[in-house]
């Protein structure tokens, strides 16, 4: 971030507090490109097009590359960064302030191709929930009123074709408990969500929580259900959780060591092959590790039946 002045001060003060990223365009050096009201344009790039950035950097822009334009051509590169020629400088005394959401993917192959890792794309590559635009403006203006003076012109332009809708998703006592194996009141999972900004409402014992805007983390579904759980978890405290062996066991034939079961796999030429073995390799200071399965015992000889990869292997 460079210090330019207090407008651009404005924005990255902004950005820092509500993860929105800015930008500010100068408002005469659009009229005078367009002869008169500018218009703005969110378009793809033109292969071969070119766009010089606010470092300097001219690049030669792909189809695939989301652009701010105006009707006279490129303005920013969408989400990363903006363009010298439109951007603010000491004589700048009319500012169009711009607060967008940008596909987050999308972001993340510009700022890849183009090699440019600025605060914005940081940002948007990660996703910034659409909720947060218009508050970042509304503080951003505010700022740049208080700060260099001068009058915000009323109304906003918004456009919001997409509109994205905070994931909901239910909970009760036995999916906490089955996830964490310790038993937490649904009363005091809706207290914790609700500390969290999650907008809460229970009813006969199923929690129902609709998730903040900040939120672009929590999903909907069995993996939403985990989210909340997680959630939950964490604010109830780790420690709080007992430890519990897996229900669905060892992955390895679990060994008993009473003395009946001891002799009887003692007389096995198996188990003193076994033992013969690890001796030696205990020797040299190996450790031998058990895993744990992620499915029950009964389940595995199903799973490695209708394995696609046994089917393969039995073609051959």
């Amino acid at each position: 971030m460079r210090p330019i002045d207090a407008l651009v001060d404005a924005t990255n003060y902004t950005m820092l507090e509500t993860g929105q990223p800015l930008h500010a365009f100068d408002y005469d050096v659009l009229r005078k490109r367009a002869n008169g009201k500018p218009t703005i344009i969110t378009r793809r790039a033109e292969e071969g097009e070119k766009l010089t950035t606010l470092d300097e950097h001219q690049l030669t822009l792909t189809s695939e590359t989301e652009l701010v334009t105006d009707t006279a051509g490129p303005l920013s590169l969408a989400g990363v960064m903006g363009g010298q020629e439109s951007g603010i400088s000491a004589e700048s005394t009319q500012v169009l302030l711009e607060s967008a959401t940008w596909n987050f993917i999308n972001i993340r192959k510009t700022s890849s191709r183009y090699r440019i890792n600025s605060e914005a794309s940081y940002r948007f590559s990660r996703d910034v929930h659409p909720a947060l635009t218009e508050q970042a403006l509304s503080l951003c203006l505010r700022r740049m009123q208080e700060w260099a003076g001068g009058e915000v012109v009323e109304g906003v332009i918004d456009q919001y074709p997409l509109k994205r809708e905070d994931p909901v998703n239910t909970l009760t006592e036995t999916d906490i408990e089955r996830s964490l194996g310790v038993r937490v009141d649904i009363k005091e999972a809706k207290a914790i969500l609700e500390r969290l900004g999650f907008s809460c409402k229970l009813e006969d014992e199923v929690l129902t929580a609709k998730a903040p805007a900040n939120r672009t983390d929590i999903e909907t579904g069995l993996v939403g259900k985990a989210n909340l759980i997680e959630e939950v978890s964490r604010i109830y405290g780790f420690e709080r959780i007992p430890t519990r062996r897996l229900t669905g066991g060892n992955c390895h034939r679990k060994w008993a060591l009473s003395k009946l079961n001891l002799r009887s796999r003692c007389a096995t030429s198996w188990f003193r092959w076994a033992c013969r073995t690890r001796s030696p390799i205990a020797r040299l200071r190996s450790n031998e590790r058990q895993s744990f399965c992620l499915i029950a015992r009964r389940m595995r000889r199903f799973v490695m039946s209708n394995s696609p990869i046994r089917s393969r292997l039995s073609e051959r």
